[in-house]
């Protein structure tokens, strides 16, 4: 993929759009070419002071919540930042680069627990890790990241942009693997292909088809009652079948 670029003398190239690697995240948890690109945009920028570059990435969130990816342009967040719209190009070579990276600092800001970072040594434990990381997002937030798959899925340059720098602190991968190791899942078990879209997607869907959100407590007793039976064949004692906290999640919805 390619983007605009604005250079020095004021005229445009395109150039290949660069991947920058999560913060926290361990280095060889990325491809050469990620870690490479990561390495050069701190380079890049490294005059823009972290309190700066905090506020440019709360008020590309906060145009992000008002108009929405479509309708917010370089120029509007250039205003809105105190800043030229050369500059912003020239820190992050486009605007599907500038808004995943604002998100990803929104993850660090929110403290959701990324799968990468867990490894409490079993697979429950990871699994209801990051159950508790993704309940314990708000709404508001929730909601924008979701909206932000949606626009990915009709820009593909900001898909690509989101699977190489969110994608991979959502995805179960180290996980699972860590698990087969361990013996606990069998290493080629077709039920692991699908952990990450039943954990992720019952998060997304509990709002849009009960019209509760997903709290902690709901996502952990999906892990226990649905998912880990699912990988593991073995039936959870922590709750009976049903889900007690699922129950308890679902009349604390209704009673709201």
């Amino acid at each position: 993929m390619f983007s605009s670029v604005v250079q020095q003398d004021g005229t445009w190239s395109s150039a290949p759009r660069r991947p920058v690697a999560r913060p926290g995240v361990p280095a060889n948890a990325y491809s050469p070419r990620v870690r490479r690109a990561a390495e050069e945009d701190r380079a890049r920028r490294s005059r823009l002071s972290p309190q700066r570059e905090a506020e440019v990435y709360s008020t590309i969130v906060d145009l992000l919540r008002e108009v929405g990816y479509d309708a917010m342009s370089m120029q509007m967040v250039a205003t809105a930042a105190h800043c030229s719209k050369a500059t912003l190009y020239r820190w992050w070579h486009g605007k599907p680069g500038m808004v995943v990276a604002a998100l990803r600092h929104l993850q660090n800001q929110i403290g959701m627990t990324t799968a990468i970072a867990i490894d409490t040594g079993s697979l429950a434990g990871d699994l209801r890790e990051f159950a508790r990381g993704l309940g314990s997002t708000s709404p508001a937030d929730r909601e924008l990241l979701a909206t932000m798959v949606g626009a990915g899925r009709r820009i593909p340059e900001l898909q690509q942009a989101m699977q190489e720098t969110l994608a991979p602190s959502a995805l179960l991968t180290p996980v699972l693997q860590r698990a087969a190791e361990r013996g606990e899942i069998a290493p080629e078990d077709p039920a692991a292909a699908f952990a990450e879209q039943m954990l992720l997607g019952v998060a997304l869907a509990r709002p849009v088809v009960n019209g509760i959100e997903p709290d902690v407590d709901y996502l952990v007793t999906f892990v226990d009652e649905v998912l880990l039976p699912l990988l593991t064949g073995a039936r959870s004692t922590r709750t009976p079948a049903g889900g007690r906290g699922a129950r308890k999640s679902a009349a604390r919805g209704r009673a709201r």
